[in-house]
């Protein structure tokens, strides 16, 4: 684990446009502790959400980047004590590990295919297969129990102090979350680390009373086999028990107890993974709508099952035809509309091909998109705006049509990016910005609109209501400015696919890691 890509890679949420950008944090990996520890020495995150599909949403934090700073830096002091303990687990496949040139500060140890293959491998002369899913793991995370895992429960409530290196992490994290105990930050990376902390001390409780243990854990998933299902309750039993040490619970909608063989993946899931798309112009435009049709049966039946990722991970290498372009546009679009989460693939698409000179319908583009955002306007959903304006922007497509509502929102993100597409002339209608101005308050810094207040005010886009410099009165975003960082990088692009790259028909040898392609790296 590096600081350096912790502060630059790790910080800012993943499934965000790139216009937010932590890299000038590079630019204070020297600051020192008295800088750090400065006054206020406790923030309030940015919270916002983003959607799971079906209907359900994640939510999301952004903590203060002094508060965080403090935590990835004692983090990576202790590395080597953290690697080893997650040595202690038997079942883990879910071991965060920092990858040389990834694309966050921490990436997932095994892709999609490695855990799957895994499963069948461990399941070889087992009869019951035992399914447990941690309810609400990260939001439920007691961070009192950091400690506790780490040095198990009596040491940790018989030495409060910061000899036991746990306790000073608890404090940490409470610190990022205005001093809440419940809940770690679903985001940053170093939540990553954490949540596998208390995982391997599930683990390790559950292995000392079932030592022989069979099967994997991958974050907050079991998968455990037993030779008959007395002894799948029993080991149930032993997993309800470690999460009440805790205070954890069992997801009990989506834990159960299956006779072997049991399925892996959905059929559904899998024929779309399997579908070959031929390479003729008419051949290639009914391969494509009939496997649209797969997944819109497969996403009404299983909403939660990322059915449209699955789509995506098909067409993306292909090379579509000019001539079956507009059939596709509209496909992703209908998928904008209805499963927003998959923006963050379908912009690219789109950027590429109009790269490309394909005929684009802009109007339609922007017709869609504008129903997007307005959905996240009506909601307060700041990823739909986020990623609304974003692809307007990189389509260079300028609205000049109000949309009712949206001088009311209140997620800080998703009003810098309304603001970034009026400073680049991409939102050219009338905007008022009163009630945004009455957010960038005295204390606005450390409170869940502190990059708002930030970037808004060195900006010159907003102005604190009461005359007041709120920046040049504090030591450390004082500072954060004069070394111009910034967390929006207006220059960002959604970079194209290669063309040349694209192949004529599926190619089963360069799939599109769909683990990757959902989770990130």
């Amino acid at each position: 684990m590096k600081l350096k890509d912790f502060l630059t890679k790790g910080f800012l949420p993943k499934e965000f446009p790139s216009l937010f950008d932590s890299s000038d944090l590079l630019k204070t990996i020297g600051y020192n502790n008295s800088i750090l520890e400065s006054e206020p020495k406790i923030s309030r995150p940015t919270k916002t959400s983003i959607p799971k599909g079906g209907g359900f949403r994640r939510s999301i934090t952004v903590p203060n980047p002094k508060q965080y700073a403090m935590l990835a830096k004692f983090l990576v002091n202790h590395s080597n004590e953290i690697e080893r303990f997650f040595n202690i687990s038997k079942i883990s496949m879910s071991k965060p590990l920092a990858k040389v040139n990834g694309s966050r500060a921490i990436s997932n140890e095994y892709n999609f295919e490695q855990v799957m293959h895994e499963q069948i491998a461990k399941g070889y002369s087992s009869r019951c297969l035992l399914k447990a899913d941690i309810s609400k793991f990260y939001n439920t995370i007691y961070t009192h129990s950091i400690p506790w895992a780490i040095h198990t429960k009596e040491a940790a409530k018989n030495d409060r102090t910061d000899t036991l290196w746990g306790n000073e992490l608890d404090r940490l994290v409470r610190n990022m979350q205005d001093g809440q105990t419940l809940g770690i930050p679903i985001g940053p990376d170093t939540s990553r680390v954490i949540s596998e902390i208390i995982g391997v001390a599930l683990d390790r409780s559950i292995q000392a009373t079932e030592p022989d243990i069979n099967g994997i854990r991958f974050i907050d998933d079991f998968f455990l086999f037993t030779d008959t299902p007395y002894e799948a309750e029993s080991l149930e039993l032993k997993i309800n028990r470690a999460l009440s040490e805790f205070e954890l619970t069992v997801n009990e909608n989506k834990s159960s107890i299956e006779p072997m063989p049991a399925p892996i993946e959905s059929l559904q899931l899998q024929s779309i993974r399997h579908y070959k798309i031929r390479k003729n112009p008419p051949e290639q435009r009914l391969d494509i709508i009939h496997l649209y049709n797969i997944a819109i049966d497969a996403h009404n039946n299983q909403k939660q099952e990322n059915a449209f990722h699955y789509f995506l991970t098909k067409v993306m290498p292909i090379k579509v035809h000019e001539e079956n372009w507009n059939i596709l546009e509209s496909i992703l679009l209908q998928i904008s509309i209805c499963e927003s989460k998959s923006i963050t693939v379908i912009s690219k698409i789109l950027i590429s091909y109009k790269s490309y000179g394909y005929p684009l319908n802009l109007e339609h583009i922007k017709t869609a998109f504008l129903k997007v955002a307005k959905r996240g306007v009506d909601n307060n959903f700041g990823y739909e705006i986020c990623w609304s304006f974003w692809v307007l922007s990189q389509m260079e497509i300028v609205v000049n049509e109000e949309i009712p509502g949206l001088s009311n929102i209140n997620d800080p993100m998703a009003i810098l990016s309304v603001l970034t597409a009026k400073e680049k002339g991409i939102y050219i209608a009338r905007l008022d910005i009163n009630y945004w101005q009455s957010m960038i308050t005295n204390d606005g810094l450390y409170d869940s609109s502190w990059m708002l207040c930030y970037e808004a005010e060195r900006r010159g886009w907003l102005t604190n209501q009461n005359g007041i410099d709120v920046i040049a009165q504090d030591q450390y975003f004082n500072k954060l400015k004069n070394a111009n960082v910034s967390f929006l990088n207006l220059d960002s692009t959604i970079n194209p696919m290669v063309e040349s790259e694209l192949l004529e028909e599926t190619d089963f040898e360069h799939e599109i890691d769909i683990f990757e392609l959902i989770y990130g790296t």
